[in-house]
């Protein structure tokens, strides 16, 4: 398929019982690549089973206990947050076949047992959800673990700072001199410099998109790809049909999601394109790199995240969307969800290792 100006491949998603077919037209630009056709199975019955017993298993009162804790801790008080926080931070051992280490008090490195002395693999740096609240390293810790060894890439999986006691922009900040970090260090790390990627869910999602365009308007050396995984590219009940169907007994529920949009914003605008990055203007989308988004079916943050995808598709980037039939938010930093984290760790590293 020919387009004029800055032609666009597009992966054209073929949803059937059991599997997705993914084809994709190659076009030009200044940089072409081609890209093998691949075909990904997925049991799209297996995930509407799993997603409903999922669904089943969350307390009916988690988030709306989470979402007093945050009032609380926005009033002063932290007891509630910090045993939110505690229960969200436990660590899993180590899988065969992947070693981890901290390379600096933030910042967790998963890397191949088998790595050689002088081999140089593609890197992730990783962005946890968690409303900009929760969350931590451990808490995508098996995300990150099937990635390095199913794909063979290298995984950093950052401590970024917690609202609300640091909201917008210290968790950026932090982003930045991680990926300073690696890019000065990515010789001793065994990583491929030119193929440093970013990625995370949600809220690390948001961060994600972010991150890649501050690096370009500093003139920084960004990112090989981008990844987001059902990020909130609005900062606000958006009244979206997903949101409207979705905003009561579901993964992440309104009233939770626009407490950490308070806690994150602080005494900023909701609509400053840094925390809401679908109010870029198209000259800083389009410098966007390659792009993956992999949204959840049964979402508030579905419709969001299409309307950004097809928005920077249009701009020219090389952007995919894959949108997971039946699935809740959470599916990869929260067990339950199976066959969506599979799939998603498989998406993840075909992407990562497209050349």
């Amino acid at each position: 398929m020919n387009l004029q100006n800055n032609t666009i491949k597009v992966l054209l998603l073929c949803l059937t019982i059991f599997s997705i077919n993914q084809t994709e037209l190659i076009a030009q630009n200044t940089n072409t690549k081609t890209y093998s056709t691949q075909t990904i199975s997925m049991n799209t019955k297996l995930l509407h089973q799993e997603a409903d017993d999922f669904l089943k298993t969350l307390d009916p009162n988690l988030q709306y206990n989470q979402t007093k804790a945050i009032e609380q801790a926005l009033n002063g008080d932290f007891t509630s947050l910090i045993e939110v926080r505690n229960s969200r931070n436990v660590a899993i051992p180590l899988i065969d076949g992947v070693k981890a280490k901290y390379i600096t008090e933030k910042m967790r490195i998963y890397y191949p047992a088998n790595l050689r002395e002088n081999e140089k693999l593609p890197c992730l740096i990783y962005l946890h959800g968690g409303c900009w609240i929760f969350g931590s390293i451990n808490s995508c810790s098996r995300f990150c673990m099937e990635l390095v060894k199913n794909h063979r890439v290298i995984v950093v999986a950052l401590d970024y700072s917690l609202a609300p006691t640091n909201p917008y922009p210290y968790a950026l900040n932090d982003i930045m001199q991680c990926t300073d970090y690696l890019f000065e260090h990515a010789q001793e790390l065994n990583i491929d410099a030119d193929n440093i990627s970013l990625g995370g869910d949600s809220a690390g999602g948001n961060m994600a998109i972010v991150a890649a365009v501050q690096r370009k308007q500093k003139g920084k050396k960004n990112y090989a790809s981008l990844i987001a995984f059902y990020p909130v590219t609005k900062a606000w009940n958006d009244e979206s049909i997903s949101w409207k169907t979705y905003e009561k007994n579901s993964g992440l529920e309104g009233i939770l999601m626009d407490i950490g949009n308070k806690a994150y914003i602080g005494e900023d605008d909701k609509e400053n394109p840094e925390i809401s990055p679908a109010m870029y203007k198209d000259k800083d989308l389009k410098e966007l790199p390659k792009t993956l988004i992999v949204a959840a079916d049964r979402d508030i943050l579905k419709d969001q995240g299409r309307e950004f995808y097809e928005r920077i598709l249009k701009l020219g980037v090389d952007a995919r969307y894959v949108l997971l039939p039946y699935t809740y938010h959470l599916f990869i930093t929260v067990k339950g969800q199976q066959e969506a984290f599979n799939t998603s760790v498989k998406l993840s590293g075909d992407f990562l290792n497209e050349y």
